[in-house]
């Protein structure tokens, strides 16, 4: 029992002290070291400042494109109230077809600002 109990501190301490990341002896060696490792750090900074910048100029593009789709859509429905309030009125094929031809083209619009809002 004695002998597990001065063994594992010992096993626990070695553990620590060995890795992968071994500072050198030598103080110069330890500078220099230290130096490689800001430059590392220095490099992934850089990386994920840039990856940021990119992220924020996605989000504002998507934001964006969610506005351009909602004013779409707001201004399609507002198009159809309209024009379905005057639908009916129609006294030959030719109007019908007119109609129909502009309830098209307001479904039409109303369905890219939906795909506009979900696209993003």
């Amino acid at each position: 029992m004695k002998l597990l109990l001065a063994l594992v501190p010992t096993l626990l301490l070695s553990a620590c002290v060995s890795s992968r990341n071994e500072l050198p002896v030598d103080p110069h060696e330890q500078i220099a070291h230290g130096q490689q490792q800001v430059l590392e750090a220095e490099k992934a900074l850089r990386r994920a400042e840039s990856r940021r910048a990119e992220g924020r100029l996605l989000i504002s593009t998507g934001e964006g494109s969610i506005s351009e789709g909602e004013l779409r859509v707001e201004q399609a429905r507002r198009d159809y109230g309209v024009r379905s309030a005057a639908a009916g009125a129609s006294t030959d094929p030719k109007q019908i077809r007119t109609e129909a031809k502009a309830l098209q083209k307001i479904a039409e619009r109303w369905e890219q600002g939906l795909e506009d809002i979900a696209g993003c």
